[in-house]
Order: structure tokens, then C-alpha cells, then sequence
């Protein structure tokens, strides 16, 4: 334990921002705000939790975390990588960290992760903003070997092809969407994600916040309705994913239909139908899809208590509101007046 905290205290010295994680998954919400902003604690934190290195501008550092060291090597000398000396972490597991400066050149360089194609096994990831590394001197949560810093050097230059990567306007940070509303959205979800990839159209995967993640379990996408949907194959709760990444279920909703949401929770716990009509101009507003959706949603909470015929009829009635497809186009109209005001 001596040995260990002495380590810690040397981290604590060098790097300006760092978080408790337990194992390998940080503990606190909101965490990512640290790439960017400097926070230290108490060397006494880590007599309980391992110590985590937020990346990115705050620590000046931009890290390589290296799986397999074999297929890293073949990559190397296939795409003409070179990797200066740097300080260098064993992390206990038998991967490696290469801690490399983060550039001050104005750009945002952020997380990318690299997966054999054959086995799907992670070779590499790079760790910007959004991204951590465990510190030296923690404990492995499964081997319960050490972090250990196997070369002292000062840290390198990045080097262009890890920069390429990185930059946030690659497609594996910033996403590709077709004719979507809500890219501000999905871009904000996946920036707070590790080892994101786009595997198709509005469709990602990534490592999982919760678990000690190393095949992508995580799956994203988007709804016909616009909502953002996350699964974890290893079955952890979407409210937990969110909580490590400090959001919530709206931050998963375009503003369309945010209001939308919050009147199918209310009637969910109610079981009043009125709740419904008093409401006609917030579901007057949503898009064809979105209506579908929450229409379906609605007539499995309230079964007969809700008469759909009558419910479509007080949408199309709704003054001055127009209900959009897809394309923007409104396919919905009326001057009547509104069923909530009458």
C-alpha cells in the first residue's frame, strides 16, 4: 500500500486533474468535464479507489491504450506508424498506455478505438477528450496486478497519424447521419463514450460506462421517432449507462418531443386520460413518426380508456399547429379551434 500511494503521489504531482474510479469505471457523474477542467484530491481517496487520468487538454496528454501488443506491432509497421519513446505504463492487464502531448494547435482531438476485423477483438484505442486512463500505481480489477510506469522519460510529441485519428471531425467522433434533426444530440451522447464506431446508418457501438467493457457491448441508435437508443448486450440498465456519463433520459429525446415524453410519464402514473386532451398542442407539434410512437405508447398505458379516433381527430383540430413528416413537409392543418380550449 506504501509503494502504491507513493506512486499516486508522484501522478499527483505531475498531472493536474485527476478522478477515483473503482477498477476502471470512474465514479462520479460528469466526469468528463475534467478532460478540459483541473481537479486534484486528497492523496487519501486512493487508499480506497484506484486513480483515474482524465485526457485531453486539462492533463496535456492524448494516450495510446494498447490491448494487443502483437497486432499493434503488425499495424505499426504495416501503415508506417511510428511511436516515439514516451512515458509508458504497463497497465496489469498486459496492454500498455503511451502518453503522448496534447496538441495546443486550437483543434479538439478525441476518443477512437481500433477492432481486429477478423476476431472483432480491440487492438487499440486513443484517449482524448471524453476519454481516461487509469494512473500508475492502481490495481488491475482483474489480474490485481499494478499499474506500473515501465519507462520514466518525458512525454513525446503526438505523432501526425495518432492526431489523424483523433481529430473530432472523423466520422468515428463525429457522426454521419442522414437527414437528421438531432445530430447535436447523438454527437453529445457519443463524445462521452470510449471505442466509438460507426457500424451503419445512424447505428454506433461502443464500450460500455458501466461494466469493464472490452468487446463494444454497448449498441446505439437512432429511432424512427428520433429518440437515441442504448443497449448494453451485457445487460446493463440503460439508467445506469446514462448516470456514468452524466445525463439523463431527456438528453436522449429531440426538443420536439421532450414535452411530449414528460406528458406520457405523468399519464403513465396517473392513468388519466384527460391529461391527454389538455395536451393535444404538444403532441399537435411532434413529427408523423414521433406521433406513431407516443400514439402507441399511450394506448399501452391507457387501453380503452383512450379512444384513438378521437385523439387523431383533437391532432388534426389543433389551431395554429401542424403535425410534420420526415421531410419537414406538414401533412396535418386546421383553424378549428383546440380541444384544449374548449
Amino acid at each position: 500500500m506504501k509503494k502504491r500511494l507513493k506512486v499516486l503521489k508522484k501522478i499527483l504531482k505531475r498531472f493536474p486533474s485527476i478522478i477515483p474510479v473503482n477498477g476502471k469505471v470512474p465514479i462520479e457523474k460528469n466526469w468528463t468535464k475534467y478532460c478540459t477542467e483541473k481537479r486534484s484530491l486528497n492523496i487519501d481517496v486512493f487508499e480506497k479507489y484506484n486513480a483515474g487520468l482524465p485526457t485531453g487538454p486539462s492533463n496535456r496528454i492524448i494516450v495510446v491504450d494498447v490491448d494487443d501488443r502483437k497486432e499493434m506491432k503488425a499495424l505499426k509497421e504495416e501503415n508506417g506508424w511510428k511511436m516515439p519513446e514516451t512515458f509508458t505504463v504497463n497497465t496489469g492487464g498486459g496492454g500498455r498506455h503511451y502518453y503522448y502531448q496534447y496538441p495546443t494547435d486550437g483543434n479538439e482531438y478525441g476518443n477512437y478505438g481500433y477492432r481486429d476485423k477478423d476476431s472483432g477483438k480491440n487492438v487499440f484505442d486513443i484517449k482524448g477528450i471524453g476519454g481516461m486512463v487509469v494512473a500508475p500505481g492502481s490495481i488491475h480489477p482483474e489480474t490485481k496486478e499494478t499499474y506500473e510506469i515501465k519507462r520514466d522519460v518525458p512525454i513525446a510529441p503526438a505523432p501526425q497519424w495518432l492526431l489523424k485519428l483523433a481529430l473530432k471531425k472523423d466520422s468515428s467522433i463525429k457522426p454521419q447521419m442522414d437527414n437528421m434533426k438531432n445530430d447535436n444530440i447523438i454527437s453529445n451522447f457519443l463524445s462521452k463514450l470510449q471505442g466509438v464506431e460507426q457500424t451503419g446508418k445512424n447505428r454506433w457501438k461502443a464500450l460500455c460506462p458501466v461494466h469493464d467493457d472490452h468487446e463494444a457491448s454497448l449498441s446505439i441508435s437512432i429511432g424512427d421517432d428520433g429518440r437515441i437508443l442504448i443497449h448494453c448486450f451485457a445487460r446493463c440498465s440503460p439508467e445506469n449507462i446514462l448516470d456514468r456519463v452524466g445525463m439523463s433520459w431527456p438528453d436522449l429525446f429531440p426538443k420536439t418531443i421532450d414535452r411530449a415524453i414528460t406528458v406520457i410519464d405523468y399519464v403513465r402514473e396517473t392513468k388519466e386520460p384527460n391529461a391527454v386532451y389538455n395536451s393535444i398542442r404538444v403532441f399537435a407539434e411532434l413529427t408523423a413518426a414521433q406521433l406513431a410512437s407516443v400514439t402507441q405508447d399511450l394506448k399501452e398505458i391507457l387501453g380503452d380508456k383512450l379512444n384513438l379516433n378521437d385523439f387523431r381527430k383533437a391532432v388534426n383540430e389543433s389551431e395554429g399547429y401542424k403535425t410534420r413528416n420526415e421531410n419537414n413537409r406538414p401533412i396535418i392543418q386546421s383553424n378549428n379551434r383546440p380541444l384544449d380550449q374548449m
